[in-house]
């Protein structure tokens, strides 16, 4: 199969609309290599906020670097299926592993009369995923002088329930 014939279609299911919270569950199967690997990759790559993609591989002549570069920037998971080869245990593990849950609504409260910046916004990011490392970097205005609390939201897919977890941050003593 050529590489339009799997990036045009790609690009049209990545354009469908979303349920908020959840992200869209692509499953990409591919019997061969494509013509414009790097190109479908990246396509996924740049598509990821609302979307996880999870590839399946069939058969011996599978590309392995569209499985796992798709699977990868798609923030979703990857397996082979050889000829000849039973792909139902596979498969069930594909889709228990697809139907993680995940956090969304992320955001920080603070004292924005203390606070210069924080990056990434969270704002910005729509998921993240059971054991996904998320870092935010806060910048104070100038030296901190006061204890402050910095209070982080989300709600979890799962329950549809939000949560909440504070930390107070105290300026440094001096030496």
């Amino acid at each position: 199969m050529g590489g339009t014939e799997i990036e045009q279609p790609l690009k049209n299911i990545l354009k469908e609309n979303v349920i908020e919270g959840y992200p869209k569950q692509i499953f990409l199967l591919t019997d061969g290599e494509v013509s414009n690997t790097e190109n479908v990759i990246e396509l996924v790559r740049r598509n990821i906020k609302y979307s996880r993609v999870h590839t399946i591989g069939i058969g011996n002549g599978a590309s392995e670097s569209l499985i796992k570069g798709c699977a990868e920037k798609g923030k979703g998971y990857h397996i082979f299926i050889k000829d000849n080869e039973n792909p139902s245990e596979k498969i069930i593990q594909l889709l228990t592993d697809s139907l993680t849950p995940v956090i969304s609504k992320v955001s920080l409260k603070y004292d924005k009369e203390l606070v210069e910046s924080v990056v990434p916004n969270p704002e910005s990011i729509p998921y993240i995923l059971k054991g996904e490392v998320a870092n935010f970097y806060i910048t104070f205005k100038g030296q901190l002088n006061q204890k402050t609390v910095i209070s982080l939201e989300y709600l979890d897919s799962m329950n549809n329930l939000p949560f909440a977890s504070s930390v107070e941050v105290s300026p440094d003593t001096p030496s």
